[in-house]
């Protein structure tokens, strides 16, 4: 879940640093295997679905929040809209 994480945010926000996102792939990998390592301490006793889950959401709230002075910009309208009415006029 570290890559979708990266590209949920990468996607859906402009100004992103890429340490940030550098960051948050590492942090995942290190809790992912921490949280599914089948020997050791680490056995916290949830589902690897679950593991997964908060893989995703720490990973994107890792990203979001480690960009040091930055502020992201949510551009999810440009993914998820239908975009201006001149692109929508050249493509008929």
């Amino acid at each position: 879940m570290p890559i979708p994480s990266t590209f949920i945010v990468g996607l859906l926000c402009r100004n992103v640093r890429a340490g940030a996102m550098i960051i948050a792939v590492l942090f995942d990998v290190v809790f992912y295997g921490w949280a599914t390592i089948p020997f050791g301490d680490a056995n916290i006793g949830l589902h690897y679905i679950h593991v997964m889950a908060n893989t995703l959401i720490s990973g994107v709230a890792l990203a979001l929040s480690a960009m040091l002075g930055r502020r992201p910009v949510w551009d999810a309208h440009k993914v998820f809209g239908r975009g201006t009415g001149e692109a929508v006029a050249r493509s008929v």
